[in-house]
């Protein structure tokens, strides 16, 4: 039976490897007659340094929006990321082109960050095996990068007392500090979460309290954020008031009258193993032979007693 499988797929391999020798003749054929379109007979082209298989090429040189693909793709290419990444971006763009159906129409139309992050979404949802917080948000960095290349996304119309700031440390992140589009988003969204509580409490940037910044720090255990996820949050307000003061717009420098929580190596625990999983590990163990008379036996110890959080920490490295 397996050597029959393996006749098999032997086979298969075999029929492949023909199928992929006939159509690189006809390609050549096709080629040497001057029959296709000026596209498909760039030797130069970066998909051609891409991908070194025929079938490979031409999937991502027929897709849709070949020159607006390929202009973004040349310019990370020169911007020094590796092919390996800009692969995985060319493969994104045509989940990109699928997820907004723009297969028959030009991108001719701007996009709006929230149905980005919407479409990033419905792609994450569609996971089989995968991650489907990985898949959202690879999904959403290709998106974001290469329709803000392309200049079409446009933001809602979000204008409210100090918005215009919030624009201004966008612009002065994203471009001067060089920092990434999907960092950028996220950054406006806290500073947005931030004006909307100071504006609920009547108070404008310019006579802001350590106490407003303290009361607005609470709502982030309401929330019930985790303290790396405070942590973050609270570097994203230090930044933006300290560029506040350096350009003058605030009068006192407020980023030194809030302390983020101290982060732990350790902090989070991996899951528990369950019952089942405990018997299989030290079912595994069973022997006679001195390792595995003492493997079981520390895992028997760790079963009846457990583990401290910091002796975990050696098990993780």
């Amino acid at each position: 039976m397996h050597y029959s499988d393996h006749f098999h797929k032997v086979c298969i391999a075999s029929e492949l490897n023909e199928f992929t020798d006939a159509f690189r003749i006809i390609y050549s054929w096709l080629f040497s007659l001057k029959l296709l379109e000026p596209k498909f007979m760039d030797k130069d082209s970066i998909f051609c340094r891409l991908f070194t298989s025929i079938h490979f090429r031409l999937k991502y040189i027929a897709a849709p929006h070949y020159e607006e693909r390929k202009r973004h793709l040349e310019t990370l290419e020169k911007d020094g990321v590796p092919k390996a990444y800009i692969r995985e971006y060319a493969e994104q763009q045509l989940n990109v082109i699928k997820q907004f159906k723009l297969e028959q129409k030009p991108i001719g139309h701007s996009f709006s960050t929230d149905e980005i992050i919407d479409a990033a979404r419905c792609f994450g949802e569609l996971s089989n095996g995968i991650s489907v917080r990985s898949r959202y948000q690879r999904f959403r960095a290709v998106c974001m990068s290469w329709f803000s290349f392309m200049e079409v996304i446009t933001g809602k119309d979000k204008s409210y007392p100090g918005s215009n700031y919030v624009d201004m440390f966008c612009e002065w992140h994203l471009t001067s500090k060089g920092g990434s589009v999907g960092t950028t988003v996220h950054i406006r969204q806290e500073l947005d979460r931030f004006f909307a509580y100071i504006n609920s409490k009547s108070v404008t940037i310019n006579v802001l309290t350590a106490a407003c910044i303290d009361g607005y720090i609470e709502t982030y255990q309401s929330a019930c954020f985790a303290r790396k996820t405070v942590a973050s949050k609270v570097s994203i307000l230090r930044t933006f008031l300290r560029y506040l003061y350096n350009r003058s717009i605030i009068k006192t420098d407020m980023s030194s009258y809030h302390i983020s929580p101290r982060i732990y190596t350790c902090e989070i625990l991996s899951v528990s193993p369950n019952e089942n999983d405990l018997n299989r590990i030290s079912h595994f163990y069973d022997g006679n032979t001195p390792s595995a008379i003492r493997n079981k036996a520390i895992l028997l110890l760790l079963i009846e007693y457990g583990m401290r959080s910091g002796g975990s920490y050696r098990f993780k490295t």
